[in-house]
């Protein structure tokens, strides 16, 4: 667990990680983390954090900048995490610190050039052609197979990091 902490960033959103996120998720330097956890733990505040450590990563080996990823199984649900992400740095910067375009699901940080796209799993055509260098996803569990196998290959590109949240369904047999 080698992975370093953004702990400036942290105190500059007041932002103070559960034992959960802290164990789980801050501190692993896995390449695929799969984050299974319980309703109410933290995921989508975890994740938002997650955001942006992912959106202020240097430029990559070819000088790109990052290009960060949500997926959850419908575009209100992937929103959730990028409202979390917005919000923190509105408070800390202000809404001249990013661009926004809610209609095509974007975020952009003009000064490093790092874009957000937030996905719906809804259609797996519409998850084609991105070459993210961070994927989150949420909800994972309701993704279809379909959807990350259209998703999975884009990955590879840029070797992206990425970070899986799920709630299992109980069902009866549990």
């Amino acid at each position: 667990m080698s992975r370093g902490l953004p702990l400036r960033r942290w105190k500059l959103f007041d932002y103070i990680p559960n034992t959960w996120a802290l164990e789980h998720v801050h501190t692993q330097d896995a390449r695929f983390i799969t984050a299974v956890t319980a309703r109410q733990v933290g995921k989508t505040l975890t994740g938002g954090i997650e955001i942006d450590t992912a959106m202020t990563e240097p430029p990559d080996e070819f000088g790109r900048p990052p290009s960060v990823g949500v997926l959850a199984p419908t575009y209100e649900k992937a929103e959730l995490l990028v409202k979390e992400y917005e919000d923190r740095i509105r408070r800390a910067f202000d809404e001249n610190y990013y661009q926004r375009n809610s209609n095509k699901h974007w975020l952009r940080l003009p000064h490093n050039e790092a874009e957000l796209r937030w996905l719906s799993g809804t259609d797996p055509q519409s998850v084609v052609g991105y070459t993210f260098s961070t994927l989150i996803t949420d909800e994972s569990q309701k993704i279809s197979d379909e959807v990350w196998n259209k998703i999975y290959p884009t990955l590879s590109v840029r070797k992206a990091r990425v970070i899986s949240f799920g709630t299992p369904d109980i069902t009866p047999d549990q």
